[in-house]
Parts: structure tokens; sequence; C-alpha cells
């Protein structure tokens, strides 16, 4: 087995190093504004291309991005949409959404792939709201579809392809994300007590789980803060022997309880690693950090080491109606605090590419529903 090295480039020119315990209190923050990467261990630099990644999330704010009269527009077109019975209502949204574009254009969105993630604020969503869902599936008396067609026009814009599991949510492209009567006490989405820290679908191969997650609120009473940690971030925090281990394939992924497979039986994957590396040499992340096993002893201290690490790193962002938060499921981990009061998110799946899917299952792209089933044995 190879081992992995965790190297900085920094913003000004230098030759790659080891990273090891850093004890500057400026390392943090310098290893955030710079370029982290993992190699494999071959004495070789990386190809410089792979190692120019932003890591400064960026704020848009709609009205001062777009004029408010397109925003307003973009209500008032959305609103007219209504799905036709018995047709796919997943390609009927996402064909909607591509005539929309034309009012949210903003050239920001562009660099999403370059960054950890995006918050968007003041957009519109819909004049008119019913109660939130108790039952995670979206009601029958929203009478509009502005928040949907919003969603999907964004990650369209950031040159997403939205996609849908058919054994996640129904298969639904858009998550009803609000508590569900009878699993206050999941640590889940559906819960209302916190949630930890994780990435969505780790059991899945990074080829085929979500690439990137988009959430918009319509209810947030109580302004419950979603919290986002950059695993560039959380490795600055840890030292060179825990990262080793956490490289290795000593944890087992638990598939997670919004997925309903074989009955929704919970099943654990072989001995994987938390942390890898993507094609380009990129740091990437799989985790649960309540559900995740460590099969020794070993990983158990390193897991607790990285708990410990993505707490000191999370970056609270708060959703008020009309804000979107576009993150890097590869790259980052998120959680939540506990809820009280009303809250409703919506969220959405989406990957740059949709190929390695479309080959693996077989499915048509064209409505980008896939069947995981199989996949989560691989």
């Amino acid at each position: 087995m190879q081992s992995i090295k965790f190297l900085v480039v920094p913003q000004r020119k230098r030759k790659c190093s080891a990273l090891g315990i850093n004890k500057d209190p400026l390392a943090p923050h310098s290893i955030f504004l710079g370029t982290m990467i993992m190699q494999k261990t071959t004495g070789q630099h990386p190809d410089p291309k792979f190692t120019q990644f932003r890591h400064s999330p960026l704020k848009i704010y709609a009205k001062t991005a777009i004029a408010a009269s397109k925003l307003e527009q973009f209500r008032e077109q959305a609103a007219i949409f209504q799905p036709v019975k018995d047709y796919d209502l997943n390609l009927q949204l996402i064909n909607e959404a591509k005539g929309l574009l034309q009012f949210l254009d903003t050239p920001n969105l562009s660099r999403l792939s370059d960054l950890p993630y995006i918050e968007i604020h003041g957009l519109p969503t819909d004049c008119s709201l019913p109660s939130p869902p108790r039952n995670g599936r979206r009601p029958d008396d929203k009478q509009t579809w502005v928040s949907e067609l919003l969603l999907l026009s964004i990650a369209l814009l950031a040159q997403l392809h939205p996609l849908a599991y058919q054994e996640v949510k129904n298969g639904d492209l858009i998550h009803q994300i609000a508590p569900i009567s009878g699993q206050e006490n999941s640590t889940s989405s559906a819960g209302r007590v916190y949630f930890d820290s994780h990435t969505d679908l780790g059991i899945l191969r990074l080829l085929y789980r979500p690439e990137y997650l988009a959430l918009l609120a319509l209810v947030n009473q109580k302004s419950v803060a979603t919290f986002l940690s950059v695993l560039d971030d959380v490795i600055a925090r840890l030292p060179s022997s825990v990262l080793q281990t956490l490289s290795q394939p000593r944890f087992r992924f638990q598939s997670p309880e919004v997925m309903h497979i074989w009955g929704g039986k919970i099943i654990a994957s072989e001995p994987r690693p938390i942390i890898a590396q993507d094609d380009h040499g990129a740091a990437v992340v799989a985790a649960n950090l309540k559900t995740t096993i460590a099969i020794d002893s070993k990983a158990s201290t390193a897991l607790a080491m990285l708990q410990q690490a993505v707490a000191e790193a999370a970056r609270p962002v708060i959703l008020e109606p009309g804000s979107v938060v576009i993150f890097n499921n590869l790259r980052c981990l998120h959680g939540r605090s506990a809820i009280n009061g009303e809250r409703w998110l919506q969220r959405l799946y989406a990957r740059r590419s949709l190929e390695h899917l479309v080959q693996a299952t077989g499915s048509n792209p064209v409505n980008a529903t896939f069947s995981i089933r199989d996949l989560v044995l691989e």
C-alpha cells in the first residue's frame, strides 16, 4: 500500500514541502488561503495545474448581483409552471429551469469548482407557502414551484448536472428537509436533535456520490445554523501520523437512514479510507462522524482526532428564507445544530458530470434519475 503525503503550496510560489504539525498560530489561515493537495509518495512534485485551488468561500447578495426586475421576472415566470400529470416530474423541472436561466445570470457561479462553497442571499421564493411538511414529502398544498425551479436554475448556472437517486427521498430531484413526525430524535435530516458532521452518501464510491449539495431555506424560524468544515482547514489541524491513518482502509461506512434499500436495512462497507484523493490529486473526504466504524484502536484514535478537528474548523452558515448555499460534498463536511421552531429547507444533489453514473447503471441521463441499489456493493 502506498502512503500519502499531505502537501501545502502557498499562494506565493514555493516548492512543495511535507506537512507535519505546524505550530505557527497563523498556519491554518495561510493554509486556507493557499493550496492543499495530496500526492502519492513518489518524490515528484505535482502537476501545477492541479494545485491551484481557491479556498475562500464566496458570499453573493442577489439584489446587488442581479437586477431586481430580473429577480421579480423569475418569480413571476416560475410561478406559472405546473407539471403535467403522468409525465416524468424530474425531467419537467429540469427543462423548465433551463428556460428560466436568463433571469438569474451571474458570472460568479461559474467559479464554484474553485471554491468549497458559495452562499447566495436575497433570492425570490414562493409568495405563499404552506406549513413545513411532517412526512418528508412535498406538501400537496404548495401551489407553486418557484423554490424548486430556483434551486435547479442555480445549479445549472454553476454548470452542474442535477441528479436524483431512486432509493433516496423516493427518487425526487428536490428533497424536503424538515423534521419528520415520530423521528425527532433521529440523527439525520429527519430529526430535531444535533446532526453530526458528515458527507452525504459517503458509502458510495467517489464517482457515484453527489459531488455538490445545494440547500435553499424556505423557513428557518430560529435561525438554526448549518455548519461547514472545509477539508483543507481540517487537515491543517491534524498531525501527519493521524492523516496517514485516516488515508488507510481502516474504516467502515454505514448506509444512511435516508437510503432505502433491501427493506431499509443498514449495511456497512468494506474497510475504506476516510481521506483519499481524486484523479487530480485533490483531497476528498467521506464520513459520518457519528456512524463511521473504526476497525482498530489506532483508527479509533485518528477518528476521534478528526472529530475534534472538524468541530474546530466548522463555520456557521445561517440560511434565512431566500438563502442558498452550494458546497462541495467531497471537500466539505456539514452538520447542523438542534432545531427549535419551524425549519424547512430544500436540497438538491449535483455533479459536474453524470458520465460514470450513466455507465454504471445504464440509466437514461435525460431525467437524471439513477438506481444505486447495486452501486452500494461496489
